[in-house]
């Protein structure tokens, strides 16, 4: 079972936020509400839906701009974007589709219909490659691809985030327990590069558990280590008593050790 898939709505009416909020909480999202644009691009650094409903007009911007900004962010640039519309208006459905929206839906709309619309631009993004459903982050496609545009900029660097000892894990606690922690493990990239004062640096899913954090070289080691110090401290609440005394699980009778993170940092074609 997948964890909880996000959704972030742009919208400054409150009437309209609490309705959806209600609704899509009922329905098993985490639902999370901007009421302005620049709202709306930092929780979308922070939190990376699985998908945006975008209001046209907000108070500091409109919808399209809003749009541009976040295709333009590696970070942030993979979020399908459903418009909501206050009209079916041709020239803002073609607007819409020039900026690569996902879908677009006239206000008032039918609960329904918009929760079929959310579903099929999740995994249409999902199909195509582009997202990860268990963490919403950008999937491989789009992660090879920016770790080989960062190789040829000296101002970047690529941190490689791999999991170690999740297989005896997944054996132990099961599959559904194996995709919460890669979720934990994602939420946790996105905290430390915050905390680092990086909102803009890519981070995306290279493979089932491993991740793949594009930044500033001036920021590299201190967000690998962050993550590393942040991982530690999760990691016992993962395990039952039992396993955290004895150091590990036991598969087949064997000891295996308890999960670690390991952060490769690499600086053009030089490593550290």
């Amino acid at each position: 079972m997948l964890p909880r898939q996000r959704l972030l709505l742009v919208e400054d009416d409150p009437e309209i936020g609490e309705m959806l909020r209600l609704f899509f909480s009922e329905v098993g999202y985490d639902f999370f509400h901007a009421l302005d644009g620049a709202h709306g691009l930092d929780l979308a650094a922070r939190m990376v839906p699985h998908l945006i409903l975008m209001d046209i007009t907000l108070p500091d911007a409109d919808g399209f701009a809003l749009t541009v900004k976040l295709r333009w962010r590696p970070r942030t640039a993979h979020i399908p974007v459903i418009f909501l519309t206050r009209y079916n208006r041709r020239d803002e459905r073609l607007a819409a589709l020039d900026l690569g929206a996902s879908d677009f839906i006239a206000k008032p709309f039918n609960l329904r219909e918009l929760l079929l619309r959310v579903q099929n631009g999740i995994a249409r993004t999902s199909r195509e490659r582009l997202t990860d459903l268990r963490t919403g982050l950008p999937a491989a496609f789009t992660a090879r691809d920016r770790i080989a545009h960062a190789r040829t900029d000296p101002r970047q660097a690529i941190i490689e985030v791999s999991l170690a000892h999740a297989i005896p894990y997944q054996v132990v606690y099961g599959s559904a327990a194996h995709a919460r922690v890669c979720r934990q493990v994602a939420d946790l990239l996105l905290e430390t590069a915050v905390a680092h004062d990086d909102d803009e640096g890519f981070i995306g899913c290279l493979d089932e558990d491993q991740w793949v954090i594009t930044t500033q070289h001036t920021r590299a080691q201190a967000i690998a280590d962050g993550i590393a110090a942040a991982f530690a401290r999760l990691v016992p609440g993962l395990y039952s008593p039992e396993d955290r005394d004895r150091g590990g699980v036991l598969v087949g009778g064997e000891l295996q050790p308890l999960m670690q993170v390991a952060c490769r940092v690499t600086l053009g074609a030089v490593s550290v």
